[in-house]
């Protein structure tokens, strides 16, 4: 009766084995000691277009693409001798005709005696997944293209600020090497102040940020001035996979700049004192006349209006000269002005 039991629950346990590989959604497969197949499952017989006896031995073989035979055979000859797992991806030929990516894998597989009686494996279709991975490639590989030729200085980083893709404007403006890629932006630039190191949370957790000038002082006590701009980007599932900068170097700009206003300010400087000397000697030269105009006159009344034509015109818009007479009464004695109808005014 025991003996009875067990019969049935390995019947049982056989069966559900059976529905398990004959349902699972991958090609599974079992070959003996001498790596010769020796059943195949549904979903591999649809795959194929073949019967489990077409298969069988090594009618697998010719599924295989003929550019990626001689590397899968290669290894798995080796699984099968050394007794270890197994893994290769290659293109099959599915029945339509279209050749698929598999990905297969097997493990040895030893009886209750510990001999080694075969391999079980299990390949996968792994065609789309394969195709996604070969855009991503194209797609990282012109950006890297488009980045290194960049007529800026670009830098792209990942969420931890290490170097995902820079360019060669970025390399030659910081003076650094290629080998930076990988490598935390804070341990190649150690002096970053911690004002920059929060615009870089802040783009992280979304902000677009930028500067048309900034004050970079390195460690060394040398500045640069920058103009730079940062942004997220964002990976296939939209989420947030770092950050990219552009930046520019506007250090040579900035001196120009500075040598400009000092310049300037020198020639405002000597232009004031040009005026000023000028000035100066203008009104020496008025007082040499006019000590020369008193020196030569003995008549007081024509000198002292030629005084105030004088004044008039080197000094002011009028002039009135008024003297003290012997009674005591103030009397005008000579006036000028640019303005002509000014003249009644000034003598009342």
């Amino acid at each position: 009766m025991l003996f009875r039991s067990a019969e049935v629950a390995l019947s049982e346990s056989e069966d559900m084995l059976r529905t398990l590989t004959e349902t699972v959604p991958a090609l599974i497969w079992v070959n003996d000691a001498e790596g010769r197949n020796q059943y195949g499952n549904q979903q591999a017989l649809d795959f194929t277009g073949r019967t489990r006896s077409e298969l069988a031995g090594e009618g697998w073989l010719p599924v295989i693409h003929e550019d990626d035979r001689g590397g899968f055979l290669a290894d798995w000859v080796a699984a099968v001798r050394g007794r270890r797992p197994f893994h290769h991806v290659s293109r099959a030929l599915r029945r339509d005709r279209e050749w698929r990516w598999l990905e297969s894998f097997a493990q040895p597989h030893f009886n209750a005696r510990g001999a080694y009686v075969g391999h079980v494996g299990v390949s996968v279709d792994v065609t789309e997944r394969r195709e996604a991975e070969d855009r991503l490639r194209a797609s990282e590989e012109l950006l890297r293209l488009y980045v290194d030729h960049a007529p800026a200085a670009i830098a792209m980083f990942d969420r931890d600020m290490r170097y995902v893709v820079v360019s060669r404007r970025w390399l030659q403006g910081y003076g650094l090497t290629e080998d930076i890629l990988g490598r935390s932006h804070y341990d190649v630039f150690p002096d970053i102040p911690e004002r920059w190191r929060a615009i870089h949370r802040r783009c992280l957790a979304g902000a677009r940020e930028k500067s048309d000038e900034d004050r970079f002082e390195r460690a060394d006590g040398s500045v640069q001035w920058l103009r730079w701009e940062m942004l997220p980007w964002y990976d296939g599932t939209g989420a947030i996979g770092g950050i990219v900068i552009f930046g520019e170097d506007i250090t040579e700009r900035k001196q120009m700049e500075a040598a400009a206003r000092a310049s300037e300010g020198r020639w405002i400087r000597e232009e004031a004192a040009r005026v000023q000397a000028e000035a100066e000697a203008h009104r020496a030269e008025f007082y040499a006349d006019l000590s020369t105009e008193l020196a030569q006159s003995l008549d007081l009344e024509p000198t002292l209006q030629t005084i105030a034509s004088m004044v008039v015109s080197e000094l002011g818009d009028y002039c009135t000269i008024t003297a003290l007479e012997a009674d005591g009464e103030l009397a005008r004695v000579a006036l000028d002005c640019r303005d002509l109808s000014m003249k009644p005014v000034l003598r009342e």
